[in-house]
Order: structure tokens, then C-alpha cells, then sequence
């Protein structure tokens, strides 16, 4: 991997640090360049577009990279409880780990945007592509089509609801009530 790539690499690695403990409005273009080391002159070149470009593909990147994860544990024949309990999990250690101040990029960000005619649409598609890996993987389990699509979301919901909560209260419970009451909902 070139200097360059790896440069840019950094900025979206900091980008989405900064969008899941700052939240969207935080995640400026100076905090970027402070959190990754890169030279100001990188912003340009790299993201053309500037904060918006840059912002745009720290979203694909998370989203990219669940979605990633929730496909291997689906092709590994992972239940659909077990998706959504690996990510409480995930997400349960995140927050633990940095006292609170992390939670998901994307849901942040959702909190924040949810009417931006820029962001909410990419955002949206995020979720949907999470909701649909996990319908998939729970229709493969012997849950019906409908069931599937609806549990899918009512999960995803639940956990990114229950992520926002946590980080208020500083206590991971909200997370773990998902995984204890939702979970056992995805087994048919």
C-alpha cells in the first residue's frame, strides 16, 4: 500500500473514530487532520469534495465493513440471533472500552441528520443493507419473509436505540436487554 493510500486510509479510520464519539457535527475536517497526522494539504487531495466527501466514505467504511461482518457470520451458518448477538456484543465492548463515548458511527449520525437531503439517504441505505442481511439469514433460519423483513428492523432499531441509550446512561444494560429480549425473538 502507497504513502497515499495509506494517508487517506487514516483520515477515514479517523473520521469514523470522530462520527461515533463526536457525531456528526464534530467530525470536522481539522479533527480529522489532528486525530490522523495527515498534512492539511491531504484534504484536498484526497477528498476533493472536502468534509463531505471525506464524511461520505467514513459512512461506507463502517457500513461497509458491518455489513462485511455480517455476511461472514451468515455464510459461516450463523443464526440470525447470533448476527444480532455479536453485534450487542461488539457494541457492548465499545462502549465499555471507551467509558462511554463510542457508540455506532451510523446510528449517531442518524440521530443528528436524520432530515439531510445529503447524508440521510446514504445513511438510510446503510441500515437497510444491515436489516437485509440479517432478514436473509433469518428467512434461512425458517422465519417467515414478512417476519424476517420486520424482525430484521424492529432489531436494528432496538440496538441502535439501545447504543444511544447506553452511552447516556454509562451502562451497557440497554445493549444487554437487547440481546436478552430481542435475540430469542429471531429463533423461529
Amino acid at each position: 500500500m502507497g504513502a497515499r493510500t495509506e494517508t487517506r486510509r487514516h483520515m477515514v479510520t479517523a473520521a469514523t473514530e470522530i462520527l461515533s464519539r463526536r457525531g456528526f457535527s464534530g467530525t470536522t475536517v481539522r479533527a480529522v487532520l489532528e486525530r490522523s497526522g495527515a498534512p492539511r494539504g491531504s484534504v484536498g487531495f484526497h477528498f476533493p469534495g472536502g468534509r463531505s466527501e471525506l464524511v461520505s466514505a467514513a459512512f461506507d467504511e463502517v457500513g461497509g465493513q458491518v455489513e462485511a461482518a455480517l455476511i461472514d457470520m451468515e455464510e459461516q451458518g450463523r443464526t440470525g440471533a447470533e448476527l444480532l448477538g455479536a453485534m450487542c456484543e461488539f457494541y457492548a465492548e465499545s462502549l465499555r472500552g471507551s467509558g462511554f463515548r463510542s457508540g455506532c458511527p451510523i446510528g449517531s449520525a442518524l440521530a443528528e441528520i436524520h432530515d439531510d437531503t445529503e447524508f440521510a439517504p446514504r445513511l438510510r441505505t446503510i441500515l437497510e443493507s444491515w436489516v437485509r442481511v440479517l432478514a436473509r439469514t433469518l428467512r434461512r433460519d425458517g422465519v417467515s419473509a414478512d417476519d424476517a423483513d420486520e424482525l430484521s428492523m424492529l432489531a436494528i432499531s432496538s440496538l441502535e436505540g439501545a447504543i444511544l441509550t447506553a452511552r447516556i446512561t454509562r451502562d451497557t444494560a440497554p445493549v444487554e436487554a437487547v440481546r436478552r429480549r430481542i435475540c430469542p425473538l429471531l429463533i423461529p
